[in-house]
């Protein structure tokens, strides 16, 4: 059997089995589905690998003989197409899918007998495959409904734990948000394929119409535009769309928040470099409106997640932050190759792809080392947890190569692509080189922020004493996903050209051909494109990496003996003198009280009202669907506005 014919099978046979894991509870259920899902992963990673490497595409259809009445329904084929822009998203879904299935197999134990694990089987795997569906269809409509699929798998997982309020909620309050962001994909979708291609919406086509959609009409092709920038922008967690994930991806098991944070919210990103690079062409003006999204985002996220005390909340905020850097990046490489400087875009698109596989990377692992630390202690608040690193060394050190790496420290893998962002945005000048000094100043917050998640995690000493006795680290499946991951972070931290490998024929499809370019790269880490360098960042990384800690050994050493502290004769418990997480960085949000005003005003507005108003617009709308006389008159007012924007 060949790839192709893999490729041709994989998501029908995988579908064809969600009913039959359904049959299943328990631990038979646990196994069953995790098996699958890692030998699905593992053929993801397979056929993605297959096409970077050979720089070959795999291509079919699934011809249909079914004769519909409706002209919408008329296509004959479904055109699904692994190229290498797809490709390098397939492999990070195939990377992280792969860790958070093995850990899964330990982590989902601990919902024996309390929920039906044989449902969270069919939504597991069916998120895994309608992700991979997005990511291979070449064809408009059936993206969308594989979105669409995505967006309800999810939901159901991040609402699993059914006794939970929060998790009901959280997930009501995704669905909702989610459902707002696919009616713009879908309102964009449906002008694109009624209108101007004529009902065949393979990628290609829809290209074609939509760059003369821009020199006939450029009003309806910039509104198309913006209203399928929103519509991925509320996926993406972009500020201001991004209220539902701090309470979404922390309700979800461990596991499944690794892949929400990990791939899901990296799907609108996909569609945007296709819809700015392959459908449209860059525009100063758009450029800067990404980026100014990109920075905004970054800065109020990591800003968020500076002060939060839940675990797994703070680090849902600093997926908002870090998904930033990657617009950032895609926007700043669409301002510069519409200025005509190639290279420089070239660098900056390098930096936005280099940054998403990086942050899948990372967060995923600081994902599962806060769900080990469920797992064993059943606790998310920092002000409680301490001194676990005794007890879990292994989770310890994974945790700690993921805030390293998170934070931009050398020579870990999150170093190398801020520092190919900073680099591109500081090259450029402008108001790119001002965006890159803010993306410079919040790595410091993200760097701040860890210290408060590791510190108060795993070094403190136990508030009482013998506390944790008990306590073992987590069971060998997900410690291996944990050390999996990590492997990764230090690994593209260190061999630059392994992730250059892996992303330069997407930046190749997308129209920046490195081939035209003086393209140098050295596993040291050195970039250079027509005399741009990159600053040998990785040779940077390792002098680093030997000086600090010759210095700290030299240097920091203990020059005075440490007592115990004096609370004036008053017994007190040692916990108690403790400095909580909820202490940190208090002074921090003083000095910086504007911007959290700013915040707590976009959290009124575009969160609470945004949802409260879409709850009122679907009451409404279902009123209007269940009166027939009203749901013509919509119509055909529908109708007469189509056809006065388009000129008939």
């Amino acid at each position: 059997m060949d790839l192709n014919t893999i490729f041709y099978l994989l998501i029908p046979s995988s579908l064809i089995l969600l009913p039959l894991i359904a049959l299943f509870r328990g631990k038979t259920s646990n196994y069953i589905v995790h098996g699958v899902s890692i030998i699905v992963s593992i053929i993801i990673i397979i056929l993605s690998l297959y096409v970077l490497a050979s720089g070959n595409t795999l291509d079919f259809t699934y011809k249909i003989s079914l004769d519909y009445s409706y002209p919408i329904l008329s296509f004959k084929v479904i055109h699904f197409r692994l190229d290498s822009l797809s490709s390098f998203f397939t492999l990070v879904l195939g990377i992280v899918s792969l860790a958070s299935s093995i850990y899964g197999i330990g982590y989902i134990s601990r919902f024996y007998g309390r929920e039906h694990i044989g449902w969270y089987g069919v939504n597991y795997l069916l998120f895994i495959i309608s992700m991979y569906g997005v990511l291979t269809t070449y064809n408009l409509f059936i993206f969308i409904i594989f979105w669409e699929l995505m967006t309800l798998s999810s939901q159901f997982l991040v609402s699993y734990e059914k006794n939970k309020k929060q998790a009901l909620w959280a997930g009501y309050k995704y669905f909702c948000v989610s459902k707002l962001g696919a009616e713009m994909i879908i309102i964009a979708g449906l002008v694109l394929m009624i209108i101007y291609s004529g009902y065949n919406v393979d990628y290609e086509v829809v290209a074609s119409r939509f760059r003369e959609l821009f020199l006939r009409t450029p009003v309806i092709a910039n509104a198309v535009l913006m209203l399928l920038f929103m519509g991925l922008g509320i996926k993406a967690a972009l500020v201001p769309f991004h209220n539902w994930l701090p309470d979404a991806h922390p309700e979800a098991p461990s596991n499944v928040s690794a892949l929400l944070s990990g791939v899901m919210i990296k799907m609108p990103i996909y569609m945007m470099y296709r819809l700015f690079y392959q459908f449209s062409q860059p525009t100063i003006y758009w450029g800067v409106i990404i980026s100014s999204f990109g920075v905004v985002t970054l800065f109020t996220g990591t800003l968020y997640a500076l002060v939060q005390i839940d675990s797994k909340r703070l680090l849902a905020y600093h997926s908002i932050g870090q998904i930033g850097y990657v617009v950032l990046g895609l926007g700043a490489s669409g301002t510069l190759y519409a200025m005509g400087n190639y290279p420089l875009a070239f660098i900056a698109l390098l930096g936005s792809m280099y940054h998403l596989i990086n942050h899948a990377l990372f967060k995923s692992l600081l994902f599962l080392t806060a769900g080990s630390v469920i797992y064993r202690t059943r606790l998310r608040d920092l002000n409680k947890l301490s001194g676990l690193a005794k007890y879990m060394p292994l989770t310890a050190l994974t945790a700690l190569i993921a805030s390293l790496s998170i934070a931009g420290i050398p020579p870990f893998n999150g170093f190398v692509s801020k520092w190919i962002i900073y680099i591109s945005t500081f090259c450029a000048g402008g108001y790119l080189a001002f965006y890159g000094l803010l993306a410079l100043f919040i790595s410091s917050v993200t760097a701040a922020s860890f210290v408060k998640y590791f510190t108060t995690i795993f070094t403190r000493s136990p508030f009482e004493p013998g506390s944790y006795k008990k306590l073992d680290e987590v069971p060998f499946p997900m410690s291996l996903a944990q050390v999996i991951l990590a492997a990764l972070c230090i690994l593209f931290g260190i061999v630059v050209v392994i992730p250059l490998k892996l992303i330069t024929p997407a930046i190749s499809l997308l129209g920046l051909n490195i081939i035209q370019y003086q393209y140098i790269s050295f596993g040291i880490g050195f970039i250079e494109v027509n005399n741009v360098g990159v600053n040998s960042p990785l040779f940077i990384g390792f002098i680093l990496a030997i000086i600090l800690p010759t210095l700290y050994i030299l240097i920091a050493r203990p020059r005075y003996t440490s007592y115990g502290i004096w609370s004036c004769g008053t017994l007190v418990k040692e916990g108690f003198l403790h400095y909580p997480g909820r202490s940190y960085f208090r002074g921090f949000k003083e000095v910086f009280g504007e911007a959290y005003t700013v915040g707590k005003v976009v959290h009124e507005v575009f969160g609470v009202t945004s949802i409260n108003c879409s709850l009122k617009l679907f009451k409404k709308l279902q009123r209007i669907i269940e009166d027939p006389v009203a749901m013509i008159v919509l119509t055909l007012v529908v109708v007469l506005l189509i056809i006065w924007a388009v000129g008939w």
